[in-house]
């Protein structure tokens, strides 16, 4: 009787890759503050990749727009970090990743929100002075600023003579207030600030006025010294 011997083969069999079907994972921020912020993620788990994973894309859009999708370098094949700066103080950005491989994106990860911080708010606008009748007293009026970069707490009025080095300052938590004790026919300068939690912005272009003049007295007839 004759015998058979059998024969045993290792066959490697590798597969197309594929865009990725599922997006990165860990996506957090960190080191928030009112201009930037530090957005990181890790590589999708292995079974999604679907290929070697080439490049990240990253969508961050606010409120009035969308910042333009960038590839970031990794700081390991694990783990990568993209720093954005120069943004708006006190807005929401809602932020998602989606990882790449030589075949195309894949899916975008869950949006994350992130507020940056509070910052010193832009300058006061529309500043206008108002005459009262009384030569030591107008009323002054402000709008708030344009970027306020978080919420109004209150505003510093600043007034003295007109090229004068000595000040009066006055608060306010509206965008009105009295100026007293004036002297007449003077020259006059007042400036406001807006304040954050963060502390007080810078000033605008101040306002320069002259308070009213003292109104002379009438001529009386009929009187007559003896």
């Amino acid at each position: 009787e004759g015998s058979i011997r059998g024969m045993l083969a290792k066959v490697t069999v590798t597969t197309f890759s594929d865009i990725p079907s599922g997006p990165p994972t860990n996506v957090t921020t960190s080191e928030v503050t009112f201009q930037s912020f530090k957005l990181s993620w890790n590589v999708p788990e292995p079974s999604v990749r679907n290929g070697i994973i080439t490049s990240y894309t990253i969508n961050c859009s606010i409120s009035d727009g969308q910042l333009v999708p960038v590839v970031p370098q990794g700081s390991s094949d694990e783990q990568f970090t993209k720093e954005f700066e120069s943004l708006s103080a006190f807005t929401m950005y809602s932020c998602s990743v989606a990882a790449s491989t030589a075949n195309g994106t894949g899916p975008f990860s869950d949006p994350i929100s992130v507020t940056t911080l509070e910052g010193p708010p832009g300058p006061v606008t529309s500043i206008e002075v108002r005459r009262t009748g009384s030569p030591s007293m107008v009323e002054v009026q402000w709008s708030p600023p344009v970027n306020p970069n978080g919420r109004i707490t209150g505003y510093l009025i600043t007034y003295g003579e007109y090229e004068s080095s000595s000040d009066n300052t006055k608060d306010s938590t509206d965008t009105a207030t009295s100026i007293t004790g004036l002297e007449p026919g003077v020259p006059y300068i007042v400036n406001v600030k807006a304040e954050t939690s963060v502390g007080f912005g810078t000033e605008g272009m101040g306002k320069v006025f002259f308070s009213e003049e003292l109104r002379p007295l009438g001529s009386v007839s009929g009187i007559s010294v003896q």
